[in-house]
């Protein structure tokens, strides 16, 4: 099963992350999450998420920052970007910054994210494949 985090300071979004989709039917677990950006790197060392669904604006650092900061630790995580924020400057960034998907938070159904979710599984297993070859 892979792991998955969310990092999102609404309560109530990660509540309905949690429940809205059976993860564990899809060969996924929520291993962790966090509501601000320096619990989300706390939390991120300690999990080892495979796929970490991270909102743009969180507290004490936003998504991007957290993204930046993380990715040397852990640089076989993939992240899914979940957030309200449709400028293309957000987006630019994120894809600069590696994230495998950009959901658009407002309009996304739990059929989309499980989607995103998936296609970022399979480059996972892709990498492994070919990392196992090597």
């Amino acid at each position: 099963m892979l792991k998955i985090m969310i990092v999102d300071d609404e309560p109530l979004v990660r509540i309905g992350m949690r429940s809205i989709i059976p993860w564990e039917e899809h060969g996924f677990y929520i291993c962790g999450e966090a509501s601000n950006g320096s619990e989300a790197v706390r939390v991120a060392k300690e999990t080892k998420p495979d796929i970490i669904l991270v909102d743009i604006v969180i507290p004490e650092m936003n998504g991007l920052e957290f993204i930046g900061a993380i990715k040397s630790t852990l640089p076989s995580s993939k992240f899914i970007i979940l957030s309200n924020r449709e400028e293309v400057e957000y987006y630019r960034k994120a894809m600069s910054l590696g994230v495998s998907e950009y959901v658009v938070k407002s309009s996304a159904q739990p059929e989309e994210i499980l989607k995103s979710v998936n296609n970022v599984c399979r480059a996972i297993k892709r990498e492994r494949v070919f990392d196992s070859v090597d």
